[in-house]
């Protein structure tokens, strides 16, 4: 059985993710970054705060999503053709999950497998929906998502007791 991580662990992966929305803030909006890097910025912070962090369901979700964004950057960049915008975003995803199930230890296997794909799926929903919502085609909607997310995973112990990091014993003396 492994032992839930301490309160410092715990709050690492959504720190991390905050400085990701900030860094992303500063790429996107003085920085000059375009917004087609989103998909892509997204999903390595989401790597990043599940590798460095206790969150380690954040490594498949931030796969998946960074296979899509990928294939994002790529088309827009014009590395690929915009005539194989499909079929690359396509690849992307696929190439996402199957990292993501490779990556998983085999006892997580089907877990990491199915939060990448919710991950890509909900990134997608997001993508679709800002083409009718414009505040969501633009990169405060997304470094705010971040935040949001961040705020999430640090909150999981009270909305998840189970979760929680353990309590230290204080000896009165």
């Amino acid at each position: 059985m492994t032992r839930p991580p301490s309160t410092v662990a715990w709050l690492t992966s959504p720190l991390i993710l905050l400085a990701g929305a900030g860094l992303y803030a500063l790429a996107e909006g003085p920085g000059g970054v375009t917004f087609f890097f989103t998909p892509l910025a997204v999903g390595v912070i989401a790597v990043l705060a599940g590798a460095l962090g206790s969150h380690r369901h954040l490594i498949p979700a931030g796969l998946g999503i960074a296979g899509w964004g990928g294939a994002v950057a790529l088309v827009h960049y014009e590395v690929i053709s915009a005539a194989k915008t499909t079929p690359a975003y396509m690849i992307g995803v696929g190439a996402g999950v199957l990292i993501a199930s490779y990556l998983a230890p085999r006892a997580e296997r089907g877990t990491w497998t199915h939060s990448a794909a919710i991950a890509v799926v909900t990134a997608a929903l997001g993508y679709f929906v800002a083409f009718s919502i414009s505040s969501l085609g633009r990169w405060p909607a997304w470094a705010l998502s971040l935040v949001a997310w961040a705020l999430w995973e640090a909150l999981q112990p009270l909305i998840r007791p189970s979760t929680a990091p353990p309590r230290r014993a204080v000896i009165a003396g």
